[in-house]
């Protein structure tokens, strides 16, 4: 069932898209929050159809990015990695 804040935050992310003819495939939205009595607690939301699969797939493959892309900068060795859809 979808929630209306899932609809308001769909709603959102629609309307910024990167480029004229990007389609949105989905979403996460990971955050953290203080409670007063305990440790930080993280919650996920999801785009409205997204399985909890795909929503872990999007996390992982952004965290991975950012890493990857991190140490491309720091090395200058840009050359030294594949692109993600190199077969070899």
């Amino acid at each position: 069932m979808v929630s209306p804040e899932q609809t308001q935050v769909d709603q959102a992310v629609r309307a910024r898209p990167p480029g004229p003819d990007a389609t949105l495939e989905g979403w996460v939205l990971l955050s953290q929050w203080h409670v007063p009595e305990g440790e930080p607690v993280l919650t996920v939301m999801g785009s409205p159809a997204a399985h909890v699969v795909q929503l872990k797939g999007y996390l992982h493959e952004g965290l991975y990015d950012i890493a990857r892309d991190a140490y491309r900068v720091a090395s200058g060795h840009l050359e030294d990695f594949r692109s993600p859809t190199s077969t070899t």
